[in-house]
C-alpha cells in the first residue's frame, strides 16, 4: 500500500491544478493573451516611473538613418570653408564616403563608451513618437536618457549645440516624461592641442542645463588609439 502513496499524491496534484484551471479558465485565457500580446510587442524601456513602449519606440528606417547621417556631414562640411589649421586642411581633402565614415566610426566608438560608462545597453537609431530621431537611448534608475552625437572637426558652434539639447529637453516636455536627461556628445576630430580649449568652452556653455542635461566631449584620435583601430582612411 505504501507504494501507491507516491501515486496518489502526483494524482491529487493533477486533480487539483485540473480544477484551478477549470474554476479560472476565463482568467488563464486572458492571461495567457496578455503574455501574447506583450511578446508579439517587445520590450519597453523602463526605469522606476519613466517607460517608452513600442508603440513610441522603434527603430530608424534606413532611409531616415542616412538622412540623419547626411546632415551631421553637412554641417561637418560646411566648417571646411572657413580658415583651418594644416590638421582640419588636410581632412578637408577626405572623400565624401572617407567623411561619411569618420562620422560612423564616432558614433560607434562613443556609444560603446557610453554603455560602459552607465554599464547599460543602449537602443540606437530610434525614432521616438511620429518621427523625432535619437541616436541613443536608455532607461536607469529611476529616469530615462536621450542621446544626441554631434561630430565636430573645429570650434564648438555654442548655439547649434544648446539648440540640440533644447530639441530634445522640450520635445521630452511635451510627452510629459519625468526624469529624463538629455545627454549630449561632442566627439572632436580636430588638432590635440585644441581640444582642452573645447572642454573649457563646453562646460561654460552648459552650464546652464544642469538638471536635465549631461555633456561628454571626446577625442576621435585618442578613442581609435584606446581600441588600437585605424580611422578611415590612415592620415
Amino acid at each position: 500500500m505504501d507504494a501507491w502513496i507516491p501515486f496518489f499524491q502526483t494524482l491529487l496534484w493533477i486533480l487539483l491544478i485540473v480544477g484551478i484551471l477549470w474554476k479560472f479558465h476565463a482568467q488563464a485565457v486572458a492571461l495567457l493573451g496578455a503574455i501574447k500580446t506583450r511578446i508579439e510587442k517587445g520590450s519597453s524601456v523602463k526605469a522606476g516611473p519613466f517607460e517608452l513602449g513600442q508603440q513610441d519606440l522603434r527603430p530608424q528606417e534606413p532611409d531616415q538613418q542616412k538622412k540623419l547621417l547626411d546632415d551631421k556631414v553637412k554641417e561637418a562640411q560646411q566648417e571646411d570653408a572657413k580658415p583651418s589649421s594644416a590638421h582640419a586642411q588636410l581632412l578637408s581633402k577626405l572623400t565624401d564616403s572617407d567623411f561619411r565614415s569618420r562620422v560612423l566610426f564616432a558614433e560607434e566608438l562613443v556609444m560603446r563608451e557610453l554603455q560602459t560608462e552607465f554599464d547599460v545597453v543602449i537602443n540606437r537609431q530610434v525614432s521616438v513618437g511620429r518621427d523625432f530621431g535619437l541616436d541613443g537611448i536608455f532607461a536607469k534608475g529611476n529616469g530615462g536618457f536621450g542621446i544626441q552625437v554631434k561630430y565636430v572637426r573645429r570650434g564648438l558652434q555654442r548655439e547649434q549645440l544648446k539648440q540640440v539639447v533644447y530639441g530634445v529637453h522640450n520635445f521630452a516636455e511635451s510627452k510629459g516624461w519625468k526624469r529624463f536627461t538629455v545627454i549630449l556628445v561632442v566627439v572632436f576630430d580636430g588638432d590635440d592641442s585644441q581640444f582642452q580649449k573645447q572642454q573649457e568652452v563646453l562646460n561654460s556653455a552648459f552650464s546652464e542645463f544642469q538638471g536635465f542635461a549631461l555633456w561628454r566631449l571626446y577625442s576621435l584620435k585618442k578613442l581609435a588609439e584606446k581600441y588600437d583601430l585605424s580611422l578611415p582612411p590612415n592620415i
